[in-house]
């Protein structure tokens, strides 16, 4: 399954909805989507909703966190939508302390 990826932006809130399966396959993509979204300056709070994902593997937990310290060089924020999976699979490898959940 492919990875279907959704951008809104305000003048200091990106949002990104994610939806599918995010891996080794399909963790390009959100990355080519970041650059994008840190692009264009005075990001404040990055929001992605996860929600909508199946599977997430190491690739997809190495793009949360760079995105989060891309974020905080930025002195700003990231936030995390999750599901069932996501929470616990943050919970398993000890990164929800990384990460504001809602």
């Amino acid at each position: 399954m492919a990875l279907k990826i959704e951008r809104a932006r305000s003048e200091r809130k990106a949002t990104i909805s994610l939806a599918g399966e995010l891996d080794f396959h399909t963790s390009g993509e959100l990355r080519t989507a970041l650059e994008k979204v840190f692009a264009v300056p005075g990001l404040e709070v990055l929001v992605f909703d996860l929600t909508g994902l199946n599977l997430i593997d190491s690739s997809g937990l190495g793009m949360l966190l760079f995105a989060s310290k891309e974020m905080e060089k930025r002195h700003g924020r990231v936030l995390l939508k999750t599901n069932q999976l996501v929470r616990e699979l943050l919970k398993i490898t000890n990164l929800e302390r990384f990460f504001e959940t809602a």
